[in-house]
């Protein structure tokens, strides 16, 4: 019996790319332009971006990379953040 397909028809593989994977968080001088790359250039998607309270400043951001997974971008050198 082949137990790497689940009762939907996914398998493991299909469901470890949409879930359990780690996510990296990217701490940026420039995060706007950061996401921008990311999205015109490599293709992720924007999926929540939180602006901070100074200009240009994003305190979280997601992006998905359309066959599964996540980064995530903020601003270095934010007031109370650790990076």
């Amino acid at each position: 019996m082949d137990h790497s397909t689940a009762a939907g028809g996914s398998s493991r593989a299909d469901r470890l790319s949409r879930n359990g994977r780690i996510w990296p968080a990217v701490a940026a001088r420039d995060a706007n332009a950061l996401i921008t790359l990311a999205v015109d250039v490599f293709g992720f998607q924007r999926q929540l971006v939180v602006p901070g309270e100074q200009p240009d400043e994003v305190v979280h951001s997601q992006l998905v990379w359309p066959e599964g997974g996540v980064v995530q971008i903020s601003s270095a050198g934010r007031e109370g953040s650790e990076f």
